[in-house]
């Protein structure tokens, strides 16, 4: 159980992530485990979906989260702090996999079809759908994910993808319209 200071308010799990990170920044270190119970989960899904390694994520998800706690002094919150994770958690699986370790592809049947967007038709078979994402390319799957899987906003996808807002939402709609066509 984490030790609050008595400045600290009486439950620190429901402090938003800018007021944590500023704590732990401040010395309170053990605070950091807060951040680490809230996003790990995401982090893992997210390092799955971009190595279809199972058994290298649990590795993977701690180098993330090993980073950030070493990077924090560092962070300046220009944008959400979750998005920052994101970028750290991708660049840490694109150095894996320049060390050969794997070859991405985002693998279909790792997307939770149901949170897709309707299509024309809104009853397609998973297997149908699985199909439509078949075509798409490995940033397109990956940025459907984070908007329609994980629920980020355009702004936080632009910022871990290293897209301009204007091109990621030129991308979604291109690709859901392509998708609902293709159907």
């Amino acid at each position: 159980m984490l030790e609050v200071s008595p400045k600290s308010s009486s439950n620190v799990k429901d402090l938003p992530d800018d007021e944590i990170v500023s704590r732990v920044q401040s010395g309170e270190h053990r605070l950091f485990t807060v951040l680490f119970d809230r996003h790990a989960q995401k982090i893992a899904n997210y390092v799955a979906f971009l190595t279809k390694s199972r058994s290298d994520v649990d590795d993977l998800v701690q180098d993330t989260f090993i980073k950030v706690f070493q990077a924090i002094g560092n962070y300046k919150p220009h944008g959400k702090f979750i998005s920052w994770i994101f970028v750290v958690s991708r660049n840490i699986v694109r150095d894996w996999q320049r060390r050969g370790k794997n070859k991405a592809s985002v693998p279909i049947d790792t997307l939770p079809l149901s949170k897709m967007p309707a299509t024309k038709d809104s009853t397609a078979e998973p297997s149908t759908k699985e199909e439509l994402l078949a075509s798409c390319n490995d940033r397109e799957r990956e940025i459907l994910l984070l908007r329609y899987v994980e629920g980020l906003s355009y702004e936080e996808i632009s910022e871990i993808m290293g897209l301009s807002n204007g091109s990621l939402r030129n991308i979604v709609s291109q690709t859901v319209k392509r998708l609902s066509e293709e159907e």
